[in-house]
């Protein structure tokens, strides 16, 4: 005759997922349940023996017992929730994920938005001001794309963090971004120090914001040093290898000996496999082309050396606004500064340093 499993999987499952409670806790060493909850709560001015108060902690350990973080968190009138609104199409996975990661180390969770237009974001920002769906907002995109909305979050009152750079327009409002003027002096300066005058750099070809607070810190820093050389190029090989054709076509004594790398990892790449056409390298030796920039952090050089800037991906503000600035002003604390600037260090880039080819046409 078959046998009803069914109550012995119930029982199976209730002794498996049931939460030990303080109630349990109590119940086992005989004491009252609300000196349990004093002592696991740490609330102020109850009274207990250090003798209870170790039996009560060590029996919670070995009992396993985690606190409700949603009774926990209504007691507080918190949800442990934050949001982040994107603005833009693609690319928000490892930013999310880096925030993620920092928010879940406090117990906390992540509401990841996506907004495509204006009056999106104007709607969706402001249900999140009603029904305590979140302790705070945090806005990412660029930004011309997240000022209104920013405004709008404080109008409403609502605690959020902004990405980008407003301590011009905007120097109240809790906000990180990298201090990409000092980037491009601390480049500018190593080169310098290392005995480069003619120094040049690659530079995106667009309007942006950080486009053009890098190339402000470049011209700044190249002020009593010569004659700049910029270079704007698009996302492509072909734009560097013209860049670097013009420039070392020019008199061998206005040639650039170094370069300041501000597009990124496809900079790198198109540096080296045009010098590698002409039996060159990237490096310090005589001969070689010094580059300092931005990269991706993880692809190596293949022939020669360089130095980037190590914590410079977007990931690594991602995982600061969670882990130190939502938190900060769900709690009523504005950061202190309100305007937050990383300045990353250089590394030299790992590289595989491999044989250079024989001379390959450059046509």
């Amino acid at each position: 005759m078959r046998r009803n499993i069914w109550p012995r999987i119930v029982r199976v499952a209730r002794s498996t997922f049931m939460r030990v409670t303080q109630r349990d806790i109590a119940k086992r060493l005989n004491i009252s349940q609300s000196l349990v909850a004093g002592v696991l709560g740490n609330r102020p001015g109850i009274w207990v023996s250090d003798r209870n108060r170790q039996r009560i902690l060590q029996t919670a350990r070995e009992m396993g017992y985690q606190p409700n973080a949603a009774a926990r968190a209504l007691r507080k009138g918190r949800t442990n929730v934050f949001v982040c609104v994107f603005f833009g199409q693609a690319g928000h996975q490892p930013i999310a994920e880096a925030m993620a990661d920092a928010l879940a180390d406090a117990g906390c969770d992540l509401l990841v938005k996506v907004v495509h237009n204006c009056e999106q974001a104007h709607r969706r920002l402001s249900n999140l001001a009603f029904g305590g769906v979140c302790d705070a907002v945090a806005l990412w995109g660029l930004e011309h794309h997240t000022e209104s909305p920013a405004a709008q979050l404080a109008s409403l009152g609502v605690p959020f963090v902004v990405k980008g750079r407003f301590e011009e327009n905007h120097p109240e409002w809790p906000q990180i971004d990298f201090d990409h003027e000092g980037m491009m002096r601390q480049a500018v300066q190593h080169l310098a120090c290392a005995g480069h005058h003619r120094i040049a750099c690659i530079a995106y070809d667009n309007d942006l914001v950080y486009t053009r607070r890098l190339l402000q810190g470049y011209r700044e820093a190249m002020q009593g040093l010569g004659a700049e050389m910029v270079g704007l190029v698009s996302s492509c090989f072909q734009d560097v290898w013209s860049l670097l054709d013009a420039w070392f076509s020019l008199p061998k004594a206005q040639q650039p000996t170094a370069a300041v790398n501000v597009v990124g990892q496809m900079a790198w790449e198109a540096t080296e496999l045009w010098l590698a056409r002409r039996c060159r390298k990237l490096g310090h030796e005589a001969g070689d082309l010094a580059m300092v920039g931005l990269s991706d952090g993880h692809s190596p050089l293949l022939f020669g050396d360089g130095l980037a800037y190590q914590d410079a991906e977007l990931a690594h503000l991602a995982r600061l606004i969670g882990s130190e600035l939502l938190p900060a002003v769900a709690n009523g604390k504005t950061p202190e500064p309100h305007v937050i600037r990383i300045l990353p260090s250089l590394r030299p880039l790992s590289s595989r340093h491999l044989p250079l080819p024989q001379a390959l046409p450059t046509s």
